[in-house]
């Protein structure tokens, strides 16, 4: 899944990519209340435009239990 609050992103990414499993959603990340549960979360081009500690934090409650 990818995650985005701006649409014309939203757009580009789903022209750019042929894989009908991968999804994108146009939301803020950190506003939006997510009930989904990632095995992986990555925000390498994204995390410098949030508030750190909050963003790893919403990241974090958005894992799934190592088992």
């Amino acid at each position: 899944m990818g995650i985005d609050p701006n649409r014309a992103m939203i757009e580009r990414a789903q022209t750019a990519t042929s894989n009908s499993k991968v999804q994108f959603v146009e939301a803020d990340f950190m506003q939006d209340d997510m009930h989904d549960q990632f095995d992986f979360i990555t925000a390498t081009a994204s995390l410098h435009h949030m508030p750190f500690e909050p963003a790893l934090a919403k990241m974090a409650s958005l894992l799934r239990p190592v088992r």
